[in-house]
């Protein structure tokens, strides 16, 4: 994937610009099936602790690029 911090190698913005739209689409559907593998919404993760919890949710935010 390109990373929103790297510069364009060897693209247009427009280019640029498509792809990012995609990276972003991939990255959501990546977070939200991390989530849904362990996470009930908003009531918490299944059967788990809360540092567990705490860490699906942290691994979502990486994939959304958000940390």
């Amino acid at each position: 994937m390109i990373s929103p911090q790297e510069p364009s190698r060897d693209m247009s913005n427009e280019e640029y610009a498509r792809v990012m739209t995609g990276e972003k689409y991939w990255r959501e559907h990546i977070a939200k099936e991390i989530e849904a593998l362990f996470c009930n919404g908003s009531n918490g993760c299944y059967g788990v602790n809360k540092e567990h919890c705490d860490v699906v949710k942290e691994c979502a935010d990486i994939a959304r690029g958000q940390k």
